[in-house]
């Protein structure tokens, strides 16, 4: 299946316009890192995205390398909703990852909230 970039898309989609984009869902089954990676934060005030760091492995990623990305852009984190109980924060689902990973049931919403751009 053909793909482009969340800025490409803005590019030839929406005319690249410069004003920020309110808010993002992401939920991609995995593939959370590819579109962080092609996605410019400077564009964007808030994002919804569903993450599930035994989908991230599955797809071959590194389940820590979203939260190193988020982190590089200043980001604020919140846990929205989570499938496992015993999580109750971002810091948490950093802290336990390595059991999270054989864990196909565990699914977090989180906010992303950047800065004002």
């Amino acid at each position: 299946m053909p793909t482009i970039t969340f800025d490409r898309f803005i590019q030839y989609q929406l005319g690249g316009g410069q004003d920020a984009i309110k808010l993002v869902k992401i939920d991609v089954e995995g593939n959370e890192l590819q579109v962080l990676e092609g996605m410019s934060r400077r564009l964007i005030d808030n994002l919804i995205v569903e993450y599930s760091p035994y989908r991230v492995v599955e797809s071959g990623g590194d389940p820590l390398r979203f939260f190193q990305i988020l982190d590089a852009h200043f980001a604020k984190m919140a846990l929205l909703s989570s499938t496992h109980s015993a999580i109750e924060s971002v810091e948490e689902i950093v802290a336990n990852i390595d059991d999270l990973i054989g864990d196909k049931f565990s699914f977090f919403d989180l906010h992303v909230v950047f800065p004002t751009h």
